[in-house]
């Protein structure tokens, strides 16, 4: 469901409310949070969560994903510049979030540079489809826009907040591409969290939401928090300019530097595993798997790459999704590029409600441990909707990517278990594991203009326990299976003096027992010199090639290992004691030779 244009923020508000609050400066700067849409979820690849923006007078409200810098992305209609020079309409979704740039007046409070700003950048905004990040290479998205102007407003716990001139893409055209040539409209666009300095174009000027809060000293510094949280699990979005809830990173948090003036926030990955917590079973023949992370010559590699909330998928190496598809009951669909899960194999549930997650490990600064983040497997059994699918379909969203040249991301998908955050004004970002549901009470601290390092309020341990009243332990192996095998262990661990007697004994009796075994099985194996043969059916086969990938096309086959079964026993023996052999009474005699040996 699709929020309707009008619901959900009161309009009781003035518009000369909102020029004074525009021209208000605060004498006592905060953190300012977004109030999310709490009422509708979007995307035909989440669900996700949005945050509404009224744009324009009289206000439009469109629901947006944060993630991006420099300019805001929307979808638009009726774009014109001041040459009056109409752009092509893409034919929208009915279910999108466009703006109609008709119903904004042309002469309006915050927005008199707008037809301006358009004309001097009639031609397009080629880069500006995803706020700049790049998500948009990955994701295979094609458009074109314009750049403009117009006030913006969002709602905190305590009010409305209003800026002017507001830099916004206006797409009149984006399209998602997949592997089979089909295409769909993008149908939600992009809140921008802000940039180190404002746009300019010529001698207008283009705002950016953070910079132009902390210019006007109403937040503490020109910097942002988030983490998107999760629809299909209950948890609320947070974004936070100039500041950050303590209680939505879990354990240490992992320092970076931006790599340029774009919000370059990239980290180095080391490797993925898989895994359960908590002390129940496994649906897997191990607990913890590692070197998952695998380029294309299936060798363990390090891969630099950016969480990026304006992407929706892992995109990440070919091999690395193949091989981590090879431990879940998914199905490869070429034509969306993307893994379905078999909802009904047995695995599905099993996996998907038990503590199982996949371990993303991010590299640190010299000296320091590695930065965990695990990411719950629930959390990735994801829903495409139309205009993707004809039925709601759900998926494992690992797309194989060979990024040739550009860059691999960590979308949404991911971001539902992260914590990210920025300070534009050191270059400097974060990022955490973030909580399951069952999270602590919201503490917002402040982030100054100087500061490097963050704080939380849970431990690390705090993690598994915010998941418990959502996944649940499976069963552990039956403890009939345990115990015997621990009687067996116990059994014979002490060894009589008569056994000591009869194995001096009989020393003398193996060792020619043991010469004329390995005579036999020499001239055994110069006589039948031949390969086993290969099994036949294909259940055999991948027991016998337990490391040999198959198609993922074939439903319910992926490459397994072998299941440990019943526990190893001791070969069973007679109750009789060893004895002594009994003797003739006769000296050892030397064995008479052979005259044909001789």
């Amino acid at each position: 469901m699709i929020m309707k244009k009008g619901q959900g923020i009161s309009r009781g508000c003035s518009l000369a409310f909102w020029f004074t609050t525009i021209i208000s400066v605060s004498a006592n700067p905060k953190p300012y949070p977004f109030e999310w849409n709490t009422t509708h979820s979007f995307g035909y690849d989440g669900p996700w969560h949005a945050i509404p923006m009224k744009i324009g007078w009289p206000e439009q409200i469109i629901n947006l994903y944060p993630g991006g810098t420099w300019a805001s992305v929307i979808l638009g209609s009726n774009l014109s510049d001041s040459f009056k020079y109409d752009y092509p309409n893409q034919t929208w979704l009915s279910s999108s979030e466009v703006w109609n740039a008709a119903k904004s007046e042309p002469t309006r409070p915050g927005s008199t540079e707008n037809y301006d700003i358009a004309q001097s950048n009639r031609g397009g905004v080629t880069g500006s489809l995803d706020g700049s990040w790049r998500g948009s290479d990955a994701s295979n998205i094609t458009g074109d826009g314009i750049i403009l102007t117009d006030r913006m407003t969002f709602e905190t716990p305590d009010n409305g907040v209003t800026i002017p001139n507001i830099s916004i893409s206006a797409l009149y055209e984006a399209n998602m591409g997949f592997p089979d040539g089909s295409t769909v409209p993008m149908d939600v666009g992009f809140l921008s969290l802000g940039a180190r300095a404002p746009q300019t174009f010529g001698n207008y000027t283009a705002n950016v939401i953070s910079e132009y809060l902390a210019s006007d000293e109403r937040i503490p510094s020109n910097s942002w928090s988030l983490h998107i949280g999760s629809v299909a699990k209950g948890i609320a979005g947070s974004l936070i300019l100039g500041g950050y809830d303590s209680s939505r990173a879990v354990g240490d948090v992992g320092t970076y530097d931006t790599t340029d003036g774009f919000g370059g926030m990239f980290a180095n990955l080391v490797d993925i595993q898989m895994g359960i917590s908590g002390d129940g079973g496994s649906p897997w023949a191990f607990r913890n798997k590692t070197n998952l992370l695998r380029n294309a010559k299936n060798n363990t590699q390090s891969i630099s790459v950016r969480p990026n909330p304006t992407a929706p998928f892992l995109f990440l190496p070919n091999q690395t999704c193949e091989t981590i598809a090879s431990y879940l009951p998914v199905t490869w669909q070429w034509d969306l590029g993307l893994y379905t899960w078999n909802t009904d194999d047995p695995r599905y549930e099993q996996i998907l409600t038990s503590p199982s997650y996949l371990d993303f490990v991010f590299q640190r600064s010299s000296g320091q441990s590695n930065l965990n983040i695990k990411v719950p497997l629930a959390l990735l059994n994801l829903t495409l909707t139309s205009p993707i699918v004809d039925t709601p379909t759900a998926y494992f969203p690992c797309r194989p990517f060979d990024n040739d040249g550009a860059e691999y991301h960590l979308g949404r998908a991911f971001l539902q278990a992260a914590f990210i955050g920025m300070n534009w004004v050191n270059s400097k970002w974060w990022m955490a594991q973030a909580p399951g549901p069952g999270s602590l009470t919201s503490s917002i601290i402040t982030i100054e203009n100087n500061t490097e390092s963050l704080s939380t309020t849970a431990p690390s341990t705090f993690w598994a326990d915010s998941w418990k009243r959502v996944l649940t332990d499976l069963p552990n192996p039956s403890s009939s299976t345990n115990s015997s095998s621990d009687s067996n262990n116990n059994s014979g661990s002490g060894i009589s003096g008569g056994a000591i007697a009869g194995a001096v004994v009989g020393s003398t009796v193996g060792g020619l027992a043991l010469l004329a075994g390995a005579v036999f099985f020499f001239l055994r194996t110069c006589r039948a010199k031949k390969p086993a043969a290969a099994p036949s059916s294909d259940d055999q086969k991948e027991a016998y090639f337990p490391d040999r990938q198959y198609p993922m096309d074939r439903q319910q086959r992926w490459p397994v290992e072998l299941a440990g079964g019943e526990p190893v026993h001791e070969i069973m023996t007679t109750s009789t004691p060893p004895q002594e052999l009994m003797t003739t009474g006769q000296p050892p005699q030397e064995l008479m030779a052979n005259e044909d040996n001789k």
